[in-house]
């Protein structure tokens, strides 16, 4: 309501400036060419309407120009701006004029396209980034308490009991450094980390990751290929393990019980080569 009122408002500043300056240009010609005969107020009044006719048709020409020219593009881009405020990053705005043509509102348009896609696989991205988090921590919480519980058993003997205990450590320090991790994700987004490398068998990493999976992979019955050989490396061993929890996590959500997978680790001159497939979609 108020938009429309400010509208209206600016409508008629315009139709009395255009009156005024056509009163002006109508006097001064007048003046000019001395124009004295004839009856005064017949003329006076005669000029007051013509002024306000062209005042009018000047007005109704500017509305016509605002809505097509400004009001028109003006709502496309607050009707997706809207849209995407509310989440919606597939909305796109398709530019007016022909790309040859354009004008300033259709590079907003182009510009804001751009913006929508880049949230778009932005929010795709975090989902899939909570969603493998979400799984990745699931994971040794559930080894804790299914090895908790068991050790809660009567007449469990001591090596049984150190076993039980050792995989309870071993989770609980998977899950820190998955926390460390996800902290440290967080700050190079941020452009605040600085990666430290250290040498490790790269072999080992991949096999515990691997192993990490054993339970899920067994309760569909999937056919597990490895082929792994040694290479040691120099890298940042937390951000590997996230890259192949990913993959052997994703590789075991889209395999079709009895499928398979194949994990491979080849050392190729200075260069490791892992390749995680399946048989799935």
């Amino acid at each position: 309501m108020k938009n429309k009122k400010s509208t209206l408002i600016g409508y008629v500043i315009f139709f009395f400036v255009v009156a005024l300056v056509m009163t002006i240009s109508f006097f001064a010609y007048a003046i000019a060419n001395k124009k004295s005969d004839g009856n005064v107020m017949v003329i006076s009044i005669t000029m007051l309407i013509v002024i306000i006719l062209l005042s009018l048709l000047c007005t109704l020409a500017d509305i016509l120009r605002r809505k097509i020219m400004i009001d028109k593009p003006v709502q496309k881009i607050l009707t997706a701006t809207d849209r995407m405020s509310e989440g919606d990053f597939s909305v796109r705005v398709n530019p007016t004029h022909a790309y040859e043509s354009y004008d300033e509102y259709d590079l907003i348009m182009e510009n804001l396209n751009r913006l929508a896609g880049e949230l778009e696989k932005s929010e795709i991205l975090k989902t899939d980034f909570i969603s493998n988090v979400s799984h990745e921590i699931k994971t040794p919480l559930s080894s804790i308490k299914n090895y908790a519980t068991l050790l809660k058993r009567e007449g469990i003997d001591e090596d049984t009991k150190n076993k039980y205990l050792a995989v309870i450590l071993s989770s609980t320090e998977r899950l820190s450094s998955l926390v460390s991790n996800v902290l440290k994700l967080n700050r190079l987004e941020n452009q605040e980390l600085v990666i430290d490398t250290e040498t490790f068998k790269l072999d080992g990493l991949l096999s515990e990751c691997v192993l990490a999976f054993e339970k899920a992979i067994e309760n569909k019955n999937i056919i597990l290929n490895c082929d792994i050989d040694e290479v040691v490396i120099n890298s940042s061993r937390g951000y590997l393990e996230i890259v192949f929890n990913n993959l052997i996590s994703n590789a075991v959500k889209f395999t079709s019980e009895g499928g398979e997978i194949s994990i491979s680790l080849k050392k190729q001159a200075n260069k490791a080569i892992i390749i995680v497939s399946d048989t799935g979609v």
